[in-house]
């Protein structure tokens, strides 16, 4: 799920995923992957480009990572009266 925050222009990514047996852990990260492991770096790609993140239980077993990420501008609004460019 892809939710736009209202005002700021960010954005909160959230994925569930039904199955609970492997929950992540939120950082610091022991040592990371292997080279040679197959998986386990998606996590370390949110962390890096994301603001804020984190996990959430899913009931009745799962969880839903979520990630938030805030614009790298500023939103300009024009002053109430003028039409916008």
């Amino acid at each position: 799920t892809v939710t736009r925050t209202p005002g700021s222009g960010g954005v909160r990514i959230e994925v569930t995923d039904a199955r609970g047996e492997q929950l992540p852990t939120t950082p610091p990260y022991p040592e990371g992957p292997s080279t040679e492991a197959e998986s386990g770096r998606g996590l370390l790609l949110v962390e890096a480009l994301a603001d804020r993140w984190g996990v959430q239980p899913y009931p009745p077993g799962g969880k839903t990572v979520w990630a938030e990420i805030e614009p790298t501008y500023s939103v300009r609004r024009p002053a109430p009266g003028r039409p916008s460019p």
